[in-house]
C-alpha cells in the first residue's frame, strides 16, 4: 500500500489527493474487531485505520492553515465522503473533527446517522457542537448515558445548549 499522508498539502489538489488515497485504502467491507489491547480494554486498529486517522489529521490542519478553503463546498463534501466511508472504521474520526466548523454545518444531516456508529460516535457529537449544528438532539440523547465518560460530557453539553431546537 502507497503511503496515505502527504508531506504537505499545500493546494486543494493536494486535500483531494488525500481524500482518493484515503478511498482507496479501505478494505471492500467492514473490518472485525481485532482482539483488545491489554492496557485500553479496547480494540487493537487495523493500520488501514491508523493510515486513515493521520491522512485525516493532516486535513484538520489543512482546513486550519488555509480557512478560506472551509467555504468550498466542493472540497467539504470530498472530506464527508471519507468521514463517512464507515469501511475506514476509526479512521475516520479525524475525518469528521476536520469538519468541526461553522462553514460545514449543511453537512451536519450526513453526519447525524453515525451518533449511533461505536467507532465514531463521540467525535459526531463534539463536531455537531462545533458546527453549531442543533436539531439532533432526540439522536444525541442516547450518549448521555454512554460508558465512557468523555462522551457523555459531549453529550450533555451539546443538549444543554440545543435541545430547545430539537
Amino acid at each position: 500500500m502507497r503511503q496515505l499522508v502527504l508531506d504537505m498539502i499545500d493546494t486543494k489538489s493536494d486535500l483531494e489527493e488525500l481524500c482518493n488515497r484515503a478511498l482507496d485504502s479501505a478494505p471492500e467491507s467492514v473490518s472485525p474487531d481485532l482482539r483488545n489491547d491489554s492496557s485500553l480494554g479496547v480494540p487493537a486498529w487495523y493500520d488501514f485505520e491508523s493510515a486513515a486517522w493521520a491522512a485525516g489529521e493532516q486535513v484538520r490542519q489543512a482546513f486550519s492553515q488555509h480557512r478560506t478553503w472551509k467555504k468550498d463546498a466542493a472540497l467539504r463534501d470530498r472530506v464527508l465522503e471519507v468521514a463517512v466511508h464507515r469501511q475506514l472504521r476509526r479512521g475516520r474520526q479525524a475525518w469528521i473533527m476536520a469538519l468541526g466548523f461553522v462553514d460545514a454545518r449543511d453537512l451536519a444531516p450526513a453526519l447525524a446517522p453515525h451518533l449511533s456508529d461505536p467507532d465514531v460516535e463521540g467525535q459526531v457529537v463534539d463536531t455537531l457542537t462545533k458546527m453549531r449544528a442543533g436539531g439532533f438532539s432526540q439522536q444525541v440523547w442516547p450518549l448521555t448515558s454512554h460508558k465512557q465518560a468523555w462522551i457523555r460530557k459531549l453529550a450533555r453539553r451539546y443538549l444543554k445548549r440545543y435541545a430547545a431546537t430539537a
